[in-house]
């Protein structure tokens, strides 16, 4: 929390100009010891995820988290203007932030800049995920349309909540939890938001998508984090 809170005031000392750039855009955020491996969803298991979601408000979240890899925090962040129809992509520069608020007695909810320059990227989609998302921008228009007293604030955002605000991770969780647990998949409870990325990095690699353009499209600091996580995935 203290690394998170202390990038955030350089991150906007940066951005008000008060600062040449910003230090912790060269750091890795401090390892808190081993990470517990996850497990890759198989193919099946993504299908009944999917097929679960249909019809729910994670059916395009979970789609694109599968088909691309991102962190939740930074699908959440995501504007209709951050599509590159012509080049079938997603700029990715932006993340949703949450803090523990003294003040209004409650979580205070943001957007600001990922946790390094390398999460500034462009995220390559497939023409099916792009027909996906104008599918989601069409119900979208369509819901705004029926129920006109949404709040528009965050008109723009591709995943508002149903509010039309910032989607708080609490809700969006629990909204996830729910269709994963639908899907009859081994051992559901332990399934996350980020289990997905996981599994489209695997995906990948079975794919055969190599170990530096995979670092680059997870928007990890340096290819070694990429190396430490998934190498084992490409021995013989």
């Amino acid at each position: 929390r203290r690394w998170t809170l202390l990038r955030q005031v350089l991150a906007n000392a940066y951005k008000k100009r008060l600062i040449k750039e910003n230090p912790m855009d060269y750091l890795d955020p401090p390892s808190d010891g081993p990470v517990k491996e996850r497990r890759a969803l198989t193919v099946v298991e993504s299908s009944l995820v999917i097929q679960a979601a249909i019809g729910t408000a994670m059916e395009a979240p979970i789609k694109v988290l599968l088909g691309t890899g991102l962190r939740s925090g930074e699908l959440r962040a995501l504007k209709w203007s951050d599509i590159d129809r012509e080049k079938l992509a997603l700029k990715v520069s932006r993340t949703v932030f949450e803090v523990n608020s003294k003040y209004n007695s409650g979580v205070s909810i943001g957007v600001g800049v990922p946790k390094t320059r390398r999460a500034i990227r462009t995220v390559e989609i497939s023409e099916a995920l792009l027909a996906e998302l104008d599918r989601h921008h069409l119900e979208q228009q369509i819901g705004a349309a029926l129920n006109p007293t949404v709040n528009d604030d965050a008109s723009d955002l591709i995943f508002p909540d149903k509010n039309g605000k910032l989607w708080r991770m609490r809700y969006f969780l629990e909204d996830f939890k729910k269709v994963v647990s639908s899907a009859k998949i081994e051992n559901p409870e332990e399934i996350t938001p980020h289990y997905l990325r996981h599994t489209h990095a695997s995906l990948a690699i079975q794919n055969g998508m190599d170990l530096f353009y995979l670092s680059r499209r997870l928007g990890h600091t340096n290819i070694s984090t990429t190396a430490n996580r998934y190498s084992h995935m490409y021995s013989d």
